[in-house]
């Protein structure tokens, strides 16, 4: 468990800065603008990177370096073609790309039954009854996972101190011990109801705007574009969802927009009328998204209902001043203005709100992507979350000792 620091003063309230899900009313802020009427953003999705992919499966062919032998959906390295949503914009497509047709999210599968099933088509926590192969966690001890469930869905498991050293640098790992960010006024022992408010509230901002954020059209926030896109490891099977955390600029190939409430793809990335916005809503919308939206059809939560998606340790720019925390920032200068003086990126306190709900509340399983640079892209780090939940599907609470 996180270190406690030895006792002292109490640290000044922490100053949580725009350029994470929370932005200023300002008409153009930067990512360091200081947030006193903050509100949430939403993100772009992959989808239209898989246009075009038509559905034509006579032209499927058997040789290894093809999307009939070896499924679509993802990039592998050291193969001589790819099947992935991208594949068309890098030139490097196999000839029978077009046996892959595009699903919500940007991500491909395959369009003709006598395929052989993949993870890549079936989602990495799908069992399906028939198939000679499965990806669901337990495929291994059956022994029965498909080819390509190494690759795109076994993760390193985790534990929470593990996870802080990865993603919180030298300094800024002791900055975080001490000052403990977090966006307030949440009930934390409380049992939570995902039903009310409507969960339509944490996907209204305005389309437009959602959009330019996401699909880097907003010159003010850039996307950090040249990380490799990373929808397709761990991908849920079809219906189900993860919720999305991490750096905005991280963010844009999850994004989908969700004013109805219909998504087409796995992904929920969380974008607030700014009106509406308040911070108890920002950690529900983390909780919710940690137990898998129950009670909320729309929203069904995959095994793993939420991810958590931040940079490289190594790569990117050391950021000084106003410029820390945009997108060209290496990982320590990215969590804000000064860590040290504990001005912060909101995704800080939604980071230890996810911290303190799998120490204290939860019983929390996390594993690790073992993603590795692809075509000269740096990989992200990528989390996922999963609560225990008993033999009726409600989610195992830690015992509290006597007068907890």
């Amino acid at each position: 468990k996180p270190t406690t620091p030895p006792p002292g003063p109490p640290p000044p309230p922490a100053t949580l800065q725009g350029g994470g899900h929370l932005r200023s009313r300002t008409a153009n802020p930067g990512p360091n603008a200081r947030v006193t009427a903050p509100q949430l953003e939403r993100g772009p999705t992959a989808s239209s990177q898989g246009a075009g992919l038509a559905r034509n499966a006579t032209k499927a062919r058997t040789s290894r370096n093809t999307c009939a032998a070896s499924g679509c959906g993802s990039s592998v390295a050291g193969r001589d073609c790819q099947c992935d949503a991208s594949c068309k914009g890098r030139g490097d497509c196999c000839a029978d790309i077009d046996v892959c047709e595009p699903v919500g999210g940007g991500a491909t599968t395959p369009s003709d039954a006598r395929i052989p099933p993949t993870c890549a088509a079936m989602g990495c926590d799908s069992f399906e009854q028939g198939q000679p192969c499965q990806c669901d966690a337990d495929c291994r001890r059956r022994g029965d996972c498909c080819p390509d469930f190494g690759h795109l869905c076994a993760g390193t498991p985790v534990d929470l101190e593990q996870l802080m050293h990865d993603i919180f640098p030298g300094d800024v790992y002791r900055a975080f011990l001490k000052f403990k960010p977090l966006i307030g006024g949440y009930d934390f022992a409380g049992d939570v109801d995902c039903r009310h408010p409507n969960p339509h509230l944490f996907f209204a901002n305005i389309k437009a705007n959602a959009d330019a954020l996401f699909h880097n059209q907003n010159p003010a926030f850039p996307m950090a574009a040249e990380y490799l896109n990373s929808t397709f490891w761990g991908r849920p099977r079809k219906g189900h969802h993860q919720v999305v955390l991490g750096f905005v600029d991280m963010q844009g190939p999850y994004y989908e927009w969700l004013g109805d409430l219909k998504p087409d793809g796995p992904y929920l990335v969380i974008t607030m009328d700014p009106r509406e916005y308040s911070e108890w809503l920002n950690i529900k919308f983390v909780e919710c998204g940690l137990l898998g939206w129950p009670g909320v059809s729309a929203l069904t939560g995959a095994e793993f209902g939420l991810r958590l998606i931040v940079k490289d340790a190594e790569h990117g720019e050391v950021c000084v001043g106003a410029d820390a925390g945009r997108a060209k920032c290496n990982l320590a200068t990215s969590w804000g203005l000064c860590p040290e003086r504990n001005v912060w990126r909101p995704i800080a306190g939604e980071v230890h709100a996810l911290f303190k709900l799998c120490e204290e509340k939860y019983e929390c399983e996390i594993v690790k992507a073992g993603l590795t640079s692809t075509a000269g892209k740096p990989a992200p780090q990528l989390f996922l979350f999963k609560v225990s939940k008993d033999t009726s599907g409600k989610a195992i609470r830690r015992s509290r000792g006597p007068g907890a």
